[in-house]
This record gives C-alpha cells, sequence and structure tokens, in this order.
C-alpha cells in the first residue's frame, strides 16, 4: 500500500491519476511500504498528451430576429471529449468584408444561446460559431445569413 498524499492508501500495482491539465508534464514519487518498513521513493516524470480540440457546434441557427438583434442558438456538446471553456461568435458583412470580426462577448459553456447586439437594419451579416478550450480552437459552425 502506498500513501496518497491525502492520507489514502493505494494497494495494488496500478493507479490512475485523474484531473490532470493537457500538454503538461508531472512529478511522481511511488514508495513501498511492508512490514519491515518504507521503501526509499522512486520519482520520475510523466507528461500528459495534448488536450483534444473541441468540436465544431451543432444546430446553430438564429431563433429570434429584431431590426437591430439576433438571438442564435446551438445544441451543446455531449461527446465525451467535448471540452469546452468558451464560445464566440463571428460575423462579417459578406458584401463588404471579407475578414471575420470576433464578437467582443464571451459566452460560457454552459449556454446554448447568445444574443448578437447593435446590428443595423437592412445589413446583410453572416455569423459563425467556434468552441475554444485552454489550448485549442475548435472549427467554426457553417455560416449562417
Amino acid at each position: 500500500s502506498s500513501d496518497l498524499g491525502d492520507g489514502g492508501l493505494l494497494t495494488g500495482l496500478s493507479y490512475v491519476v485523474t484531473n490532470l491539465s493537457p500538454s503538461k508534464t508531472y512529478r511522481f514519487r511511488v514508495f513501498a511500504t511492508n512490514r519491515m518498513g518504507n521503501a526509499s521513493a522512486a520519482a520520475f516524470d510523466g507528461s500528459t498528451k495534448a488536450g483534444a480540440k473541441p468540436p465544431t457546434p451543432t444546430g446553430f441557427r438564429p431563433a429570434q430576429v429584431s431590426s437591430h438583434s439576433i438571438l442564435f442558438e446551438w445544441a451543446v456538446p455531449t461527446a465525451l471529449l467535448a471540452h469546452v471553456t468558451l464560445y464566440r461568435i463571428s460575423y462579417r458583412k459578406p458584401d463588404v468584408e471579407t475578414a471575420w470580426t470576433a464578437d467582443l462577448t464571451t459566452i460560457e459553456p454552459r449556454f446554448s444561446e447568445a444574443r448578437v447586439f447593435l446590428l443595423k437594419p437592412s445589413t446583410k451579416y453572416e455569423f459563425r460559431l467556434t468552441a475554444y478550450n485552454e489550448e485549442l480552437v475548435g472549427n467554426p459552425t457553417d455560416r449562417k445569413s
């Protein structure tokens, strides 16, 4: 059995360490204890793999449209590795702009809707939604006009 650092003991040949961050190196110390006492600790470094790219949100669509704003909805990813820390809606005026402008609004991952304000009436816009996590940017959704 081994001390897990929080007073717990491990009995066996393996232990799964959880709640680690992607692309990080951790230092582990392992030692054995038996009736004869404690063995010297063995130390080693272990690195986690790069995090998974956040999935592309699905179902991105305008739900309510007014002359100066649009409320968008989408489905929150439910995949096991769907780690999303925020969403952003980008927009452009396709008749005059080729580059996308990110909305200054940061949308928390627990939400599945957001409103874009200050739009000019009778102006054509294209919108897309992108998911982010600590390390990577997901693929944006298809454009919505």
